[in-house]
């Protein structure tokens, strides 16, 4: 009897567990329908994520693509910006010798011209000193002459 007690006592607690079982059991099918809709959420919302993601990261390589293009023209418009100066430079420096050099050829021929200047000069007088020195002997001897 004992043995019997036993099994019907744990028959009971059997059937108990069996009955919350099932009553647990019955939202059970609207739980798994929940899910499922949940799931599928979560899984348009994961596609639109990665959609984000890959987009974000063509993004990102259109930028760096942009800025590396960006950096060359930078570096290319300050190589031609350093040329330029180097030619303005060169151009400049040209231009002051050519203008030194032009002074040098006007002090040349102005001097040139003084010395032509001073040399008439000189050589009128000398045919004047000579004029008069000539004059002075002929006019010394008529008086010698005279004498």
């Amino acid at each position: 009897m004992e043995y019997i007690e036993k099994r019907d006592k744990v028959t009971v607690k059997i059937d108990a567990i069996y009955t919350q079982k099932k009553e647990l059991g019955k939202p059970l099918p609207k739980l798994i329908g929940t899910i499922k809709e949940l799931q599928a959420e979560i899984e348009v919302l994961k596609a639109t994520q990665t959609e984000k993601l890959e987009s974000k990261e063509t993004f990102d390589k259109q930028l760096d693509t942009i800025n590396e293009k960006r950096k060359k023209d930078r570096d290319n418009r300050d190589k031609f910006y350093k040329s330029k100066d180097e030619l303005r430079n060169t151009h400049y420096s040209a231009l002051i010798e050519h203008t030194k050099q032009e002074y040098l050829l006007a002090d040349i021929k102005w001097m040139t011209e003084m010395q032509g200047k001073l040399k008439e000069r000189k050589d009128e007088k000398e045919k004047r000193d000579k004029e008069y020195k000539d004059r002075k002997a002929k006019i010394e001897k008529e008086r010698e002459e005279k004498k």
